[in-house]
């Protein structure tokens, strides 16, 4: 069975086993970090909570301060945010939480998560924090 390679968001790692005396050769699927230095586009959401008000907006890395995209850069790459899932789903719903949804594009390629605020991992937190302070203000 053929492997389709996506050259722009992953790289393939060859790599063999053997499986009952018999070579079996697969391909790993390895998520390329894209370069955090480029141009990006994020669009952010978070709805849901106590009251119900929708945060939502974009932010385009080249229009912002460089000390801004310098540090928006930093969280993405802290909170391994193209490794993660794309639906983080809680164990334990409840009422009144919020919901994030994130997208981020870049010249490599682009991944959109949608968590649910229980099941936020911490990694991630300072960049949902930083995007809704910076998308509550406008």
């Amino acid at each position: 069975m053929p492997v389709e390679r996506r050259k722009r968001a992953y790289n393939s790692i060859p790599c063999w086993e053997f499986l009952a005396g018999r070579r079996m050769d697969i391909v790993v699927l390895k998520r390329r970090i894209p370069n955090l230095e480029s141009k990006m586009r994020i669009w952010f959401e978070r709805s849901g909570g106590f009251a119900g008000r929708k945060v939502q907006g974009s932010l385009d890395s080249s229009r912002l301060p460089e000390s801004q995209a310098q540090n928006l850069a930093e969280l993405l790459k802290r909170s391994h945010f193209f490794d993660l899932p794309q639906k983080m789903r809680s164990a334990s719903p409840g009422a009144d939480r919020f919901v994030y949804k994130v997208t981020v594009e870049t010249d490599d390629g682009d991944h959109t998560i949608e968590a649910a605020e229980s099941a936020v991992p911490p990694d991630l937190r300072p960049l949902l924090d930083f995007l809704t302070r910076s998308l509550s203000v406008k």
